[in-house]
């Protein structure tokens, strides 16, 4: 199928095209129609043509790290013009072009912009800023491992995250001791026996998470952007910022205060375009970033050890390889002026460990 461009509002006056749906004001309810051509296989005729994939990266060229990556379904044999994306805390390096235009073949094309990293964003506090309260509820100073791969050895870092793993990964970090202790159930569609009953039993105490009208917590259901941070700001005090950082949250949303709040802290960031997309599931690469933030923990790809585990579904090229080994790694660490980790060798922990005996 061949995307032709969106009906509005079922207007029969011809399409838009997806730049103009972009840029448009919504206004009210407006309903959006995807609008395909079918092309036929294997015709030989009418004009049909092979698709490709089309994808954007951009790279931190300090340390190489994936710090943007899209793709799209293009034409084999289009000529596309790419203009480098607006990346929050970065600038294009000078040496970089602001676009490339590349004539797309079969299989998958990639254009690829230099950064060099600024500084936090304009209204934003340092991800390494940790509240006093954070320190006190949730563990901060222990580097412990907080998210865990699957039996087959993948981790899924772009799967949806679920409304239980949530619970589980903040349950882990809980400092209370109290949080072992038998609760009586809160939600209908949680039993004992479930391996996340604890988690969300005594989450659910604290009001750090709440379940739905019909008494249910739905715990196999995937967790929205907005969700996710309302339930990670409740453990904290919430920061007024300075306006509101994203196109498409209104002041009356139901985590408004909650989403500025986290993106005042430095522990969330929006999309390029300035959208946050906060209906949207939250995956569990993105959770463990905003994890890792809230933590103030963070290493960077050059300062990673070599002796780590592997994950069958995760390479040193993804965008969040260096949040997910921080999250899934027991390591010790020091601070480097910047606020990035460096982490101590095994033999330097085993030293430690002995000298303390």
């Amino acid at each position: 199928y061949l995307f032709l461009g969106w009906s509005i509002d079922d207007n029969d006056d011809g399409y838009s095209s997806s730049s103009f749906v972009q840029t448009m004001k919504i206004t009210g309810n407006t309903n959006f129609v995807a609008l395909y051509q079918e092309i036929p296989l294997g015709s030989g005729g009418g004009g049909s043509r092979a698709t490709a994939t089309l994808t954007v990266k951009g790279i931190d060229k300090a340390n190489g790290t994936v710090i943007y990556n899209q793709s799209v379904t293009v034409l084999v044999g289009d000529n596309e013009k790419v203009n480098a994306p607006i990346i929050k805390g970065y600038a294009l390096d000078v040496e970089s072009p602001i676009s490339q235009s590349i004539t797309i073949k079969t299989g998958s094309n990639v254009v690829t912009f230099n950064y060099n990293y600024t500084v936090e964003t304009s209204g934003q506090q340092s991800r390494f800023s940790v509240s006093a309260k954070i320190k006190d509820v949730l563990e901060t100073e222990e580097h412990i491992p907080y998210i865990t791969g699957y039996p087959n050895g993948s981790v899924h870092p772009d799967d949806k995250i679920t409304r239980a793993e949530v619970a589980i990964i903040f349950w882990r970090l809980l400092k209370a001791p109290a949080k072992n202790e038998p609760l009586a159930g809160s939600f209908s569609d949680i039993k004992g026996d479930e391996i996340h009953a604890q988690a969300v039993n005594y989450l659910a105490k604290l009001n750090i998470i709440k379940g739905y009208l019909d008494g249910s917590f739905r715990p196999s259901q995937s967790i929205t952007r907005a969700e996710f941070t309302a339930i990670a700001s409740r453990f904290d005090d919430l920061l007024a910022g300075e306006g509101n950082p994203f196109t498409d949250l209104p002041g009356d949303h139901w985590a408004y205060d909650y989403i500025v709040s986290a993106y005042t802290k430095g522990w969330i960031n929006g999309y390029p375009g300035g959208e946050f997309r906060p209906q949207d599931s939250i995956s569990r690469a993105e959770a463990v970033k905003t994890v890792n933030c809230i933590l103030g923990r963070g290493i960077q790809a050059a300062d990673l050890p070599k002796d780590l585990p592997s994950y069958t579904d995760l390479t040193s090229s993804h965008w969040a390889y260096c949040e997910i080994m921080e999250a899934s790694v027991m390591h010790e660490c020091e601070r480097k002026a910047d606020g990035w980790e460096n982490w101590k060798s095994k033999q330097e922990e085993q030293a430690r460990r002995t000298s303390n005996r």
